[in-house]
């Protein structure tokens, strides 16, 4: 523009002026004027040869080389990727440990940016030629960030801002006693999650029952959580999940649970082009994700159990835990009784992902997911010759189909159609009865759901949903029932700088019980004085399906639920309100949370809570109520992390048919602590840890001897309900870790993994029956998990 305006020539070195940007000077500017305004914003001289000539080059200026590390200001952590870079330097990034090395005129400022984080500005002087210098930036607060906490015990755990749990397991670092970030698992991690049996296929959220929380893979609801009974996780940990958890304040769209909500997606186009093949002393599997065309994105993963083909100490261990590892006294006699077994086992899951989109605006997407567990088991007593074999098929599978479609002016629309099946057949021989039991459940859920959302400015985001569901549950030789429902939800998210807010309601029509409901869902968070966060969130919601106990000693105690549906009357739908407020502190590495909340579960069904006493075989309705406390407390420096957990509460049912009083709930933990210290540098991570738990609460007989009844049969007389208590649960594990990179397209990892390292044993049930055959009372225990140790590797390429 100059050149043309003044007719004038420029003569300069590309490197000189490389990666200077300027606004253009006013064009009413003289000629000299608008040389002096180059100079003012670029630093270079402008040194006129001729009033027709002009050559440009930087000033000579004596070159200094600074060094140092870039850390964030609240925990202390490196930061990564930040730009370093001068007025007439191309810019440089700091590496995985914040260090960065650069050579730059004197007299000069450097300016480090990073998303997420204040620029910073450092003034290079002479002094600066050798010294390592540490920069610390402060992290940009516009609007409330959608994640409140980005580390959470460990890499790819984190807190969002509404207080849910989400995490990465390709991406989560290592949790003591674990070879793999297996999904259900973690969460056990997390205060106010338990399984009070060591069982994935047992977690208690906030005293819940299992089947009071809700699962969700890819928008499909799932009947089966589990393999190994339990022992192993049924979704992938090597898939690129993203997992969210809530405990209180779950999003409007989302109902069907009284208790925890678990939301596990994957969608293919938002993954790297990978595969990785990995094996442990349990299982194998391979994991891919390509495309096949520029817009058409696929996903696959299979896995499969190796205990038929490997006798592997690990799953003697699991068996054990599962099977054998379990104490029968004979009360009459003080004798103990030990069952021999003998087991043939094998499970599998298989998936498949596909998603095309046909531009930027429209997508279609489907999903499929298949689980099975086989299994079939021969056992004896040992003072008989007898043996019987008892057999036990589950198979879970789950597909669904997504179009998705962005609109104009911030408006969104998603349609789904889903499917889940559900089936379990198990035929189990009754060694002390000498019979044979046979037993069916059959779960199929048909959904239909449409959502739109309207994002209304950067601050507001509005959200609409309509859902139909029709779910069907056949048990033996039962009449199946069915019920179908539709629901309407709305929900309203803002963020500000200091405040988040959603607020929600969900409606439901349940039209085979011509019932409605309201169900109002808050989350509030308020930051206040740059380190302290203050949460409020309250929900009500309500649950048609659940799990009942027909008898608590089908097949073996490792299986005995079966999938029902609340008929409206004679068994009501669930209902749950709860409330709760946290007070969070973050600074330097440190966060400290506590959180207070109360719970009731209305509608209960006594069949569904695994009464082991003289509520076993009763039908009654009644309630659960639990307050309680939570509290965190976590470290990170460097490259270490530590941090505990630690909750208390109280939880009492009320079953006034039952019982006059309120008594301890059998999901009771009225303490639970958790401790973890991880160290995780570039190339290997360790860690180590140990959980505390209260014993469960069970109920003794009044006598060593069975009653008899006015009919003639025996029966348990017992003493008050749950008013025993066993040991408390102490257990230690650790973990180790280590990954290569071959080359760019092949990475190495392996591991080990030992839970239980002082091989604590521990009584983690006790529970009575009769023996039909002698006409005694029998004392059932069972036991943790003794010492086991897993190892495994995986290749990435």
């Amino acid at each position: 523009m100059l050149e043309k305006q003044h007719q004038l020539s420029f003569s300069f070195l590309d490197g000189d002026i490389a990666h200077k940007r300027i606004v253009l000077p006013n064009r009413r500017l003289a000629k000299d004027e608008a040389l002096a305004d180059l100079y003012a914003k670029t630093g270079l001289l402008f040194t006129k040869v001729n009033d027709a000539y002009v050559v440009v080059h930087r000033p000579e200026r004596k070159e200094l080389r600074v060094r140092g590390f870039v850390k964030d200001d609240s925990t202390q952590l490196p930061i990564e990727n930040a730009s370093i870079h001068s007025i007439d330097r191309q810019p440089t990034l700091t590496n995985e440990k914040g260090y960065f090395s650069v050579i730059v005129p004197s007299s000069t400022t450097l300016t480090i940016t990073h998303l997420g984080y204040k620029p910073l500005y450092y003034s290079v002087t002479e002094g600066t030629a050798i010294e390592e210098v540490s920069l610390v930036m402060d992290r940009q607060v516009n609007q409330l960030e959608e994640i409140a906490v980005k580390h959470f015990l460990t890499n790819g755990l984190q807190i969002r801002t509404d207080r849910s749990y989400q995490m990465k397991p390709r991406m989560t670092g290592l949790l003591p006693g674990l070879t793999e970030p297996d999904v259900l698992q973690t969460l056990q991690q997390l205060p106010g999650i338990v399984s009070i049996d060591q069982s994935i296929s047992n977690i208690s959220v906030r005293s819940g029952s299992h089947d009071q929380n809700l699962f969700l893979w890819n928008g499909i609801r799932l009947f089966q959580t589990g393999h190994f009974f339990g022992l192993i996780s049924a979704f992938n940990p090597n898939l690129p999940h993203t997992v969210t958890i809530y405990k209180n304040g779950t999003p409007a769209m989302l109902g069907e649970s009284v208790s925890g909500t678990i939301l596990i997606d994957s969608p293919p186009d938002q993954v790297e082009q990978s595969t990785s093949i990995g094996s442990s002393l349990i299982n194998a599997d391979v994991n891919s994700s390509f495309k096949s065309s520029p817009k058409t994105y696929w996903q696959f993963s299979g896995r499969r159990s190796l205990m038929d083909y490997v006798n592997s100490p690990v799953y003697q261990r699991y068996s054990e835990r599962v099977f054998q590892n379990t104490k029968v006294t004979n009360f009459f006699a003080d004798q103990s009784l030990s069952y021999r077994s003998e087991e043939d086992f094998r499970f599998h899951d298989l998936s498949g992902q596909v998603k095309h989109r046909f531009s930027d605006r429209v997508a279609i997407s489907a999903n499929a997911l298949w689980i099975a567990n086989q299994l079939a088991v021969t056992q004896q007593n040992s003072l008989d010759s007898i043996s019987e074999t008892s057999e036990l098929a589950q198979m879970s599978f789950a597909t669904n189909l997504m179009y998705e479609q962005k609109w104009t002016n911030g408006h969104e629309s998603d349609l789904r159609v889903s499917f889940s099946r559900y089936k379990l057949f198990a035929e189990d021989f009754y060694e002390d009865r000498d019979q044979i039991g046979i037993q069916r459940n059959q779960v199929l859920d048909k959904t239909l759901s449409l959502r739109h959302a309207l994002i209304l400015s950067d601050a507001w985001k509005l959200s609409a949903g309509y859902e139909w569901s029709d779910i069907a549950i056949k048990n033996d030789e039962e009449e199946a029932q069915s019920l179908q429902s539709q629901s309407i939800a709305a929900q309203l998210v803002a963020r500000y700088p200091n405040l988040f807010f959603t607020t929600g309601l969900r409606g439901i029509h349940f039209i085979s019980h011509r019932r409605f409901r309201a169900e109002p869902r808050a989350s509030v968070s308020y930051l206040f004085k740059k380190y302290w966060t203050i949460t409020f969130a309250a929900e009500a919601k309500s649950q048609a399906a659940y799990q009942e106990i027909q008898q608590q000693q089908d097949f073996f105690g490792i299986e005995t639920r079966r999938w029902k549906l609340a008929d409206g009357e004679e068994t009501p739908i669930l209902r749950s309100n709860q409330v709760s407020i946290e007070a969070q502190f973050q600074k330097r590495g440190w966060l400290l949370r506590a959180e207070s909340f109360a719970k009731q579960v209305n509608d209960l069904n006594s069949r569904s809570q695994g009464f082991q006493n003289q509520f076993s075989q009763v039908h009654a309705i009644g309630d659960y109520t639990v307050k309680g406390v939570e509290l965190q407390v976590q470290k990170q420096q460097g490259r270490f992390t530590a941090w505990t957990n630690f909750h208390i509460n109280d939880s009492r049912y009320s079953f006034p048919t039952l019982y006059g009083t309120r008594f301890t709930n059998n999901f009771e933990t009225p303490y639970a602590i958790r401790w973890g210290l991880l160290y995780a540098p570039q190339k290997w991570e360790a860690a180590i840890g140990g959980i505390w738990y209260a014993g469960r609460y069970y109920t003794q007989p009044n006598s060593r001897i069975p009653s008899i009844a006015g009919d003639g049969s025996l029966y348990i007389d017992y003493m008050a309900p749950n008013s025993s208590k066993l040991h408390d649960n102490f257990q230690l594990n650790a973990s180790l870790s280590l990954a290569i990179v071959v080359r760019k397209s092949l990475r190495f990892k392996t591991g080990l993994a030992i839970q239980n390292m002082a091989n604590n044993a521990t009584v983690i049930n006790r529970s009575y029956r009769i023996n039909r055959n002698s006409e005694t009372i029998e004392e059932i225990d069972n036991y943790n998990l003794a010492r086991t140790s897993n190892v495994f590797i995986r290749l990435y390429f």
